[in-house]
């Protein structure tokens, strides 16, 4: 009986085929840096001054009489330092000559990278640490003070940690637009946009079902007896241990980016068979008036039970 042939398969000079898409999807999402105005700096002091009127109180003259002078408020000043961020790329020459799959340049996409992680240690520094500003000297780094350093309007629980429910965020937003604040956004942690989804379920509230296939379990807007709120979820803002997480109410005009050295990157001294980039920015952070926002903290990073 005749056989067949055996097929022999030759791999050699076959063609690679490998994608030119790269699936990066670390998220870079920075809602503070990218949302915040960025006002030219000229010191790694950032000033401003705040002011005040006084309480409301009983204003009645007699026809005729004479004035006395009333007291006078000044105003007071506020500052926080400029913090120096930096990154570095460094390609070889060989690598730089080679084609890659992805990329038309292997510098072009570091640096892509990097300042990308940039961002998100600014951002993270802005919402993420609960960072103190500090002078620095010779061999410590001056560090810009966090949103929780600028605020004057906090729901704490003494340290104690606790879960995160709807009535801090009355009480916060009550305190702001008593104070003249009008916040306009409830940042939240991944953790804690659960939590605000979940506020509709409490005393017995309806949900408001789009149809019978979809559930929606989703604030976008938080409507208050003082105003409306958009829910916005930040992967930065702190969601540490039990206790370390925050949730902040902002009034986002009121925010500003001073900034010394804006986000750039520059070629370093060439020294070998390689090349170098610097990527950095220094800036700082200011809010016009440390009443004009809020935060509430000692949160537990949790999504409380539905009761």
């Amino acid at each position: 009986m005749a056989t067949s042939p055996q097929i022999t398969y030759d791999t050699v000079g076959i063609k690679e085929d490998v994608s030119e898409v790269i699936g990066l999807i670390s998220p870079f999402d920075t809602p503070c840096y990218s949302g915040w105005k960025k006002p030219a700096c000229h010191n790694t002091i950032v000033q401003w001054q705040e002011d005040a009127l006084r309480a409301p109180a009983p204003n009645a003259a007699v026809e005729g009489s004479d004035v006395s002078m009333s007291d006078y408020n000044p105003t007071v000043m506020k500052d926080n330092r400029t913090q120096l961020f930096e990154e570095t790329a460094q390609v070889s020459s060989t690598v730089q000559a080679t084609d890659r799959y992805g990329r038309g340049s292997e510098m072009d996409y570091r640096v892509m990278k990097k300042s990308r992680e940039v961002r998100r240690d600014i951002e993270y520094a802005f919402v993420g640490a609960n960072q103190a500003k500090a002078a620095g000297d010779a061999s410590t780094a001056r560090t810009l003070g966090g949103a929780q350093s600028l605020i004057d309007v906090v729901d704490d629980n003494s340290g104690v940690a606790r879960d995160f429910d709807e009535s801090q965020v009355l009480a916060v937003h009550q305190a702001l637009y008593e104070a003249g604040g009008e916040p306009n956004v409830l940042m939240v942690p991944p953790v804690h946009a659960i939590s605000v989804a979940n506020f509709a379920y409490s005393a017995g509230r309806a949900r408001d079902f789009a149809n019978d296939t979809t559930i929606m379990n989703v604030v976008d807007l938080y409507v208050s007896p003082f105003g409306s709120l958009s829910v916005v979820t930040n992967k930065w803002v702190r969601q540490g241990a039990a206790g370390a997480c925050d949730v902040f109410l902002f009034e986002m005009g009121r925010w500003f980016i001073p900034s010394l050295q804006p986000m750039s990157s520059e070629p370093l001294a060439k020294t070998g068979h390689s090349e170098k980039r610097l990527i950095s920015a220094e800036l700082s952070l200011g809010h016009e008036n440390a009443s004009a926002s809020g935060y509430i903290t000692d949160l537990n990073n949790t999504v409380p039970a539905v009761s």
